[in-house]
């Protein structure tokens, strides 16, 4: 199978908006509307809201409930932890949760 090869005109012309809208439906789904499936999305979120809802070292340290996680980086916790601070209380802390992952894929 010979690869496609397009000059640099003809990628211009292809319609973005359905590579973003094609990327976009595949990512919804795994977002919006299911409970965390795997022992991972449970601990982050464990993570994220321990340090939403807990004092200023939670953020210092990722844990959950006084349990230090040291391989995880912090960056996306609290990036999540803050959509839970902010959005936590109108959509659901779950949800809000997710939104950290939204903005990294944006």
């Amino acid at each position: 199978m010979k690869p496609v090869r397009l000059p640099a005109s003809a990628t211009l012309a292809l319609p973005r908006w359905g590579l973003f809208s094609l990327c976009f439906l595949y990512i919804l789904p795994g977002l919006i509307g299911r409970d965390p499936w795997k022992n991972d999305d449970a601990a982050g979120f464990g993570i994220m809201w321990t340090m939403a809802h807990g004092s200023w070292q939670d953020w210092l340290w990722p844990n959950i409930a006084g349990l230090p996680m040291p391989e995880e980086g912090p960056l996306t916790f609290w990036l999540g932890a803050l959509c839970i601070k902010l959005f936590g209380n109108v959509i659901g802390d779950v949800l809000a949760s997710r939104l950290a992952t939204v903005a990294f894929f944006l």
